[in-house]
């Protein structure tokens, strides 16, 4: 066990060193769980993306959607881009269709969200003229959203994929 020599004056006494070791180590942890350090240890969590759908339309000729992402995370997200597709229907279900549609967004890219922005994007799809009424699944169509994070200095690209049903899901 570890002693500790304390001199008062011209007294000495001898005391245990774990209380002084408990305290000094309280002081690291509590120092090491600032809220300055903290931001350097979060990742960015795609989640923190969230998708809205606020309006859908179809006739004979087209559909069109309107979706709204909003980040509600800590980073940036830059250059962002929305795309839809059909998926291709099968016998067993559907596949990925590689032709798909990008969304037309407000204002001139490229478009960056801040933590709190959203932005909206506009698709209108004329795939009934192209691809007929048969072939491609029209009830669940597939949203795709690119981008770059900032973290730090570093620009780290992603993707999130998914269907539009599935992506729109409020918690």
């Amino acid at each position: 066990m570890l002693k500790l020599i304390i001199m008062v004056g011209s007294k000495s006494r001898m005391v245990s060193a774990l209380p002084f070791t408990a305290m000094l180590l309280i002081v690291l942890i509590a120092a090491g769980c600032s809220g300055e350090n903290s931001r350097e240890t979060e990742r960015f969590n795609d989640r923190s993306l969230k998708f809205k759908l606020l309006d859908s339309r179809q006739n004979d000729a087209l559909a069109s959607y309107t979706l709204q992402v909003k980040n509600e995370g800590l980073f940036t997200v830059r250059h962002l881009r929305m795309y839809i597709d059909y998926p291709i229907l099968t016998e067993t279900g559907s596949m990925y269709n590689p032709y798909k549609l990008e969304g037309d967004a407000e204002g001139t890219g490229p478009y960056h969200l801040e933590p709190g922005d959203e932005i909206t994007y506009r698709f209108i799809t004329p795939v009934y003229e192209v691809f007929g009424e048969k072939g491609l699944d029209y009830d669940n169509p597939s949203i795709e959203l690119k981008g770059v994070v900032l973290e730090g200095d570093s620009e780290i690209p992603f993707t999130i994929t998914g269907g539009m049903a599935l992506l729109t899901q409020t918690e």
